[in-house]
């Protein structure tokens, strides 16, 4: 049923607030774009980040690298 509501264009949105709200359930989701559910989600990964440079001393400075060139990246991003 889940892969069907995501299938369809018209009810794909309603699957992505749906699936928010069980993993972030004190937050409400609703009226949220598709956009602004990206961007909140990725607001959550800079805090981890930013949080996890505090714990450990390694500095992060965003995701940099060069797709093919593993070696072109600080440590953080190898």
């Amino acid at each position: 049923a889940q892969a069907t509501a995501w299938a369809n264009q018209r009810t794909r949105l309603d699957v992505a607030r749906a699936m928010y709200r069980l993993r972030f359930p004190d937050e409400d989701p609703a009226g949220c774009t598709r956009r602004q559910l990206l961007g909140r989600e990725g607001d959550r990964v800079k805090q981890c980040y930013a949080e996890q440079t505090a714990r450990t001393g390694v500095p992060w400075h965003g995701r940099r690298y060069t797709p093919g060139d593993f070696n072109s990246g600080d440590a953080p991003n190898q």
